[in-house]
């Protein structure tokens, strides 16, 4: 009886070792995923309020003296990251700061936490969104007077679909042309929307 004894508090006490175990390593320190969070939080409302206050003759690229003071809220900084963000995502770059937030969110509370896992699929999102806004601007291109033109050139960019949506379309899409383009684009758009919203 006492070796059944023993042989039962060994395997229960096991079986306690084990299950801490186990446990520490599925609750991983919050620590770092806080810290994170933490970090995408701050820079996603910095790059939102630079771009919500870009002024393309901030930047000397634009206008030779440019602003001083610069009239973007988070300063000369603010300036060259909202100019970067337009000119390489276009209008998508206001889309930047809330994906952003969100993959942050994802760090700090358990039900959004599959976004840190999906963001290639935020990514496919912003992507296939300045390829559509490439497709949008693609006959204005020329123009200087258009709706397009004018919101193109009040961000600096090269196209309302920023540099990787005029590039996506000229060196991939172009064999399927506007339309065909456009339907894959929208394709990808719901896709990623799919998987980010877990609908």
């Amino acid at each position: 009886f006492a070796l059944n004894a023993c042989h039962y508090s060994c395997r229960t006490g096991n079986l306690r070792v084990m299950a801490r175990k186990t446990s520490a390593e599925a609750d991983p320190p919050r620590g770092l995923n806080d810290v994170i969070g933490i970090v995408l939080m701050v820079f996603a409302v910095l790059l939102l309020v630079s771009v919500l206050s870009f002024d393309r003759y901030d930047l000397a690229i634009n206008r030779n003296p440019p602003n001083r003071p610069a009239h973007n809220w988070i300063g000369p900084l603010g300036a060259r990251m909202a100019y970067a963000s337009f000119f390489l995502t276009g209008i998508a770059g206001y889309m930047l700061p809330v994906l952003v937030a969100f993959i942050g969110l994802g760090c700090f509370f358990e039900a959004l936490s599959y976004l840190k896992r999906r963001w290639p699929w935020a990514l496919i999102l912003v992507v296939s969104c300045m390829g559509l806004l490439h497709l949008a601007d693609i006959t204005h291109l020329k123009e200087t007077h258009s709706l397009f033109a004018r919101a193109r050139i009040s961000i600096s960019a090269p196209s309302l679909g920023g540099f990787v949506g005029m590039a996506l379309y000229d060196f991939i899409f172009w064999v399927l042309g506007p339309i065909g383009a456009a339907i894959v684009y929208v394709a990808l758009d719901l896709i990623s929307l799919l998987f980010l919203t877990n609908f």
